[in-house]
């Protein structure tokens, strides 16, 4: 489905939509919408629209939720940026100091897992997105 800002559906998704939205995966526990997760989730995408930060909507290819750990972002950068909850600000401004260190280093083709979770320290590794357990904390 296709969701406006406030979470409401008004079009399903039919193939041969020209549609560049991400993904929203997580938001739901078998039939049930986890609404306050997805009010959380639309808010960090409506943060991501409005800023120029890196990464902005249009780089972002999923964004997963979890109650626990928060939001991971996929992007078309092979960078899965796990988030957490809150203080999107100073972790995206903390992003960009290590892009900037990523640009000067030869990371190959590889996909970068860079926890942003907590705003006093970052870590980068390498990591295989074709494994499923790989692409959160759980």
């Amino acid at each position: 489905y296709i969701v406006d800002w406030n979470g409401e559906v008004f079009k399903g998704f039919q193939k041969g939509d020209a549609v560049d939205l991400p993904l929203l995966t997580g938001f739901y526990e078998g039939n049930m919408l986890k609404e306050k997760l997805l009010k959380k989730g639309l808010k960090l995408l409506h943060y991501l629209s409005r800023n120029s930060v890196f990464p902005g909507t249009g780089n972002v290819s999923e964004i997963m939720g979890d109650d626990i750990y928060g939001f991971t972002l996929i992007t078309d950068e092979r960078l899965l940026l796990e988030l957490g909850f809150g203080n999107y600000k100073e972790k995206l401004r903390r992003l960009d100091q290590v892009m900037a260190e990523l640009v000067k280093s030869d990371t190959g083709n590889v996909f970068l897992r860079i926890d942003l979770t907590d705003v006093d320290r970052v870590v980068v590794c390498p990591v295989d997105v074709l494994d499923r357990a790989n692409r959160t904390n759980i």
